[in-house]
């Protein structure tokens, strides 16, 4: 019976992801991020650019949680990246490659904020013969009193859900500045 309730544990915890905390320059925005996950930060470009990004990748996945403050300082306006980001080039909300569902307005935080849900398709090398698999992600865009926030979550189409508990544990701790 112990042997049994040890095994159990370990294996809820081998499913859990341990969090650390993260600040960006500025304290423009905070939040946790998954401990065993890499990041990756370009300080430089981030003050040369006026958008501080971090970006966090699961290992040996290609599962990723990118976080973006635009200053204003940016010239990115809200209405023109939502545009951009919930259709192709042009204008289409379908094609062989690409698939975008309708904007979601949605309540975060107390803000009025836009989600925004799609499909793209990667390949794997430009060769004829490579494996193709849909990159499904998550946008999620939140205005602010100066500038906008992103946090953009991406991974493969049958990894999605897997990691959609840890995208949601960084989404419900993200405190931003404005």
């Amino acid at each position: 019976m112990k042997l049994l309730i040890i095994m159990l544990f370990f294996s809820i915890n081998s499913h859990s992801q341990a969090m650390k905390n993260y600040t960006m320059d500025k304290k423009y925005f905070s939040c946790k991020i998954p401990a065993k996950w890499s990041l990756e930060r370009q300080k430089d470009s981030d003050i040369e650019s006026n958008i501080y990004k971090i970006v966090v990748k699961e290992p040996k996945k290609n599962t990723s949680i990118t976080i973006k403050y635009y200053a204003p300082k940016s010239n990115k306006d809200i209405k023109t990246y939502i545009e951009i980001q919930s259709k192709n080039s042009q204008g289409k909300m379908e094609t062989p490659t690409e698939k975008y569902e309708a904007i979601k307005e949605i309540e975060f935080k107390s803000k009025k904020a836009t989600e925004i849900n799609r499909k793209l398709k990667e390949f794997q090398s430009i060769e004829n013969d490579s494996n193709s698999y849909w990159l499904k992600e998550r946008i999620l865009v939140i205005p602010a009193k100066k500038g906008f926030y992103s946090v953009i979550y991406s991974a493969k189409e049958e990894d999605f859900d897997k990691s959609l508990p840890i995208y949601e544990k960084v989404i419900n701790s993200l405190k931003t500045l404005y």
